[in-house]
């Protein structure tokens, strides 16, 4: 009855659209913070496909503060876990899964990476459904009191071997919050796709281990639920196979079609939650 109630409110509003099929892997915004600084930079719980074969490199950089950990998280269906962290992990090296060691004395500037050969992990550990990447501030102050950057790459298997492969990185931005301890994304190991997380925990935990992951699967569903493709699906009045028809299109692709169409992209939060606002 609540969703009937909400497609007949959208129903029609935006006349005729064109919609990339890739934008089902985009959740809605609604609880993103429009001013996030970086690229790559995405709604919560939306999914990002991984070619087959390729490694996956997470990495963090900061500056004023001496130590920033980089930890990642197996985690199974049933939520059983392990840990891979600078407790677990010391210069520890292997097929599956590389760590580039304990930075704690990085105040003019510290780095931690954390390499995954994706096929020969979940040969190696194919218990586990997902992988969690964290950052947490072991040195005690919040985020927003230094300089921290988070992303990460995708090489192929036969890479340079480069610490720092700019034309490989896939997203690259700020963590700037009131807390000492951030989500960063996850991996759905089944599907080979990334999972955007972003998500500051209102804790002053200084050790990764010591937190809870149990909330996050939540996002780990919200593209089944609701997503942009079936958002503007509902908004449309007909929905046109050429952008040149269209009078919205809705891509992330770059796309040719007419001067005056406007064009929404799934970054564009405030676009797009103004729409939702409209609906209600």
């Amino acid at each position: 009855m609540i969703r009937s109630k909400l497609i007949e409110k959208l129903r029609n509003r935006l006349g005729k659209v064109y919609i990339e099929h890739s934008m089902k892997n985009y959740a809605l915004p609604l609880a993103e913070n429009t001013s996030q600084e970086g690229f790559g930079v995405l709604s919560k719980g939306s999914r990002i496909p991984i070619d087959e074969g390729e490694k996956l490199r997470a990495f963090t950089y900061w500056e004023k503060v001496n130590d920033i950990d980089l930890s990642v998280f197996a985690l199974t269906e049933d939520g059983d876990r392990r840990e891979f962290s600078w407790r677990t992990m010391s210069r520890h090296k292997s097929g599956a899964i590389t760590y580039s060691g304990d930075e704690t004395s990085g105040y003019l500037g510290g780095s931690e990476y954390f390499d995954i050969n994706l096929p020969e992990f979940k040969a190696l550990y194919s218990e586990y459904r997902y992988l969690i990447f964290c950052d947490n501030v072991y040195s005690g102050t919040n985020f927003s009191k230094c300089f921290c950057k988070a992303g990460y790459m995708l090489r192929d298997l036969g890479d340079s071997g480069q610490v720092y492969e700019p034309k490989t990185v896939k997203s690259a931005y700020r963590m700037n919050c009131e807390s000492t301890f951030a989500y960063l994304f996850g991996i759905d190991l089944l599907k080979n796709e990334i999972i955007w997380l972003n998500i500051a925990k209102d804790s002053k935990s200084r050790v990764a281990g010591d937190t809870t992951l149990s909330f996050l699967t939540e996002y780990f569903h919200l593209t089944e639920i609701m997503n942009m493709y079936d958002f503007f699906s509902m908004m449309a009045e007909k929905i046109v196979e050429d952008p040149m028809d269209a009078d919205v299109v809705v891509t992330n692709c770059e796309i040719e079609c007419a001067d005056e169409i406007e064009i929404i992209r799934e970054y564009d939060f405030e676009k797009i939650r103004a729409l939702m606002e409209n609906a209600k």
